[in-house]
């Protein structure tokens, strides 16, 4: 395969001059007439003066900015024409390196796949010692994700492995015998990161749907009238008289009065 041969004398760097011979000469008046501005003072009468006086030294200020400019363009020019030219051999190499990569990566991606299927075939034999066990392979990839990389052996995962199954019978054995065990063994197999974390997701359901249930309980309305018509006792009077009678009973009607005739 063919190197790229790079030579330390593979540039010839012509450092650039660029001479200024009126830089005195400028520089001297610049100076005048920066004292003389200092010496302005601007009044009412004076401000359509000094706003001319102004924009005539702003145009001189951009001339020198214009000159220094141009002047870094053309000094700049030999670099930048370097500068494509290096991106072009830069180029033309990365796209090659980047077919390996993409060659590298795949092939990479081919043996993680590989070790995880046969992490998946341990996984199944071990299964089969659990019976009832109800956490997937993903959920063992998720707590040790570590196991797909190349510094991980295989019989390294197989321990790794062993002691997650007996950790997790474990945790259900104790979740077992725990109120409200279903509820709780189901939140672990949702979210297996622990069991303290199952336990208290649970216990904080039931204290909100007690809270619910107490505040959807229909509450009863006091039937007062109710109250007054069962606290009422009936008071029995005796009238011998017919005249007297018809009196008590025009009175009572007129009142409206609550009576019973015997």
């Amino acid at each position: 395969m063919n190197e790229l041969v790079i030579n330390e004398n593979l540039l010839k760097i012509i450092p650039g001059k660029i001479e200024f011979p009126e830089y005195e000469k400028l520089k001297k008046n610049a100076d005048d007439l920066a004292e003389g501005l200092k010496s302005v003072k601007v009044t009412p009468e004076t401000l359509k003066t000094s706003k001319k006086l102004l924009a005539q030294v702003n145009k001189q200020i951009d001339k020198v900015e214009r000159f220094r400019k141009d002047a870094k363009k053309e000094i700049n020019k030999p670099y930048d024409e370097l500068k494509v030219k290096t991106d072009s051999i830069l180029k033309s190499i990365t796209n090659a390196t980047q077919i390996i990569k993409k060659q590298e990566r795949e092939l990479e991606e081919a043996q993680r796949q590989h070790k995880k299927d046969d992490i998946n075939a341990l996984y199944l034999q071990r299964l089969n010692l659990y019976p009832n066990f109800p956490f997937k392979f993903n959920d063992f990839l998720s707590a040790q994700s570590n196991v797909l990389n190349k510094s991980v052996s295989m019989n390294k995962t197989e321990e790794l492995m062993a002691a997650w199954f007996d950790t997790k019978q474990k945790d259900i054995d104790v979740i077992k015998k725990m109120d409200d065990a279903e509820e709780i063994l189901a939140q672990y197999i949702m979210f297996p990161d622990s069991v303290t974390e199952a336990i208290s997701t649970v216990q904080k359901k039931k204290e909100y749907l007690q809270k619910a249930a107490e505040a959807t309980k229909k509450t009863e309305t006091p039937d007062y009238n109710n109250d007054i018509t069962k606290a009422k006792k009936p008071v029995t009077f005796v009238i011998y008289d017919t005249g007297e009678a018809s009196k008590v009973r025009s009175y009572m009607n007129a009142n409206k009065i609550e009576y019973k005739e015997i």
